[in-house]
């Protein structure tokens, strides 16, 4: 995140962008399939998806101030707030059937209750009431509750490296900061190895754990990004696929062309986190409705 662009997401498509016909656009207004959810057994016992899941219908641009000459001059995109329950064929859509391959698809898992409860016997909000509140924390206890994360993700079948404790205030419909520029970023796609598109389902995935005493969710589009091209109006090619090896403006490509394609919003509860391929997905985090402090343990999957 935080890196400078040179024009508008608009403007780097180029040529390559092709206008979007007005029933084309309509055709988009429905969910379509694309990466699954997976829920493992603890977390499905305490709510299925029909339970978690909400879909709302479609995004908007946010303006943001201050950001004339930045990749943000033109806003943000966020989901619309008309967030509703799934039919059963949405669900269907969604739902992960055989086994979960996590660099391609979304798992939720939970970590032991002991876990949840040594990381709140360390007093977190020493650091939250205290000038040492930030973003992101380095504290010796919290790098020991990591190393018990590590083992007890490793037990659950998920290699993790780079855990991190983040800690910044809930209530927010964007949970992504950029500190270059000093906002939050909306929906957006993760650049850590900047594959080509075509390569984008190989990258390592991102993992997630909500620490906080409330809920918080994951949002996302639930289309892997090689099948934002041709709605975006870009057509396939090698090119295209390493022009858009930073993802960014293709995300908002999409966005802005297809801005009533639906959002899905995925509830994690205390103790509950994600594995997805956060860089093959347009997503954020979302506190909405939500108060105090989100905190999360966030980090990175190892895929072999």
């Amino acid at each position: 995140m935080g890196e400078r662009l040179a024009g508008s997401p608009e403007e780097r498509l180029g040529s390559a962008a092709r206008p979007i016909g007005e029933h084309s656009s309509l055709a988009w207004s429905s969910l379509r399939r694309g990466v699954p959810v997976f829920l493992d057994d603890v977390p499905a016992a305490a709510a299925d998806l029909s339970h978690r899941l909400r879909i709302s219908s479609g995004t908007e641009r946010l303006a943001v101030e201050g950001q004339q000459g930045t990749k943000y001059e033109k806003g943000i995109f966020v989901p619309r707030e008309d967030w509703r329950a799934l039919s059963g064929e949405e669900l269907a859509l969604l739902e992960g059937r055989g086994t979960c391959e996590l660099a391609e698809d979304i798992r939720v898992f939970a970590i032991p209750a002991w876990l949840l409860q040594f990381f709140w016997d360390l007093e977190p909000a020493r650091l939250v009431a205290g000038p040492e509140f930030s973003a992101k924390v380095e504290d010796r206890l919290f790098n020991a509750f990591c190393e018990e994360a590590d083992a007890a993700l490793a037990a659950l079948g998920i290699p993790s490296h780079k855990l991190n404790v983040r800690f910044q205030k809930a209530r927010a419909r964007s949970t992504t900061f950029d500190p270059e520029f000093g906002t939050f970023v909306g929906l957006h796609v993760d650049n850590f190895e900047r594959r080509p598109i075509d390569l984008r389902d190989r990258s390592f995935p991102r993992l997630v754990i909500n620490l906080s005493l409330q809920p918080r969710s994951f949002v996302f589009v639930n289309l892997p990004l090689i099948e934002l091209l041709e709605p975006s109006g870009i057509p396939h090619g090698p090119e295209a696929y390493r022009r858009f090896s930073w993802a960014y403006p293709l995300a908002h490509a999409f966005l802005a062309a297809r801005p009533d394609y639906p959002v899905l919003r995925l509830e994690l509860r205390p103790g509950e986190g994600y594995c997805a391929p956060t860089q093959n997905l347009v997503h954020d985090g979302y506190t909405r409705g939500g108060d105090g402090t989100d905190v999360v343990l966030s980090g990175f999957v190892r895929i072999s």
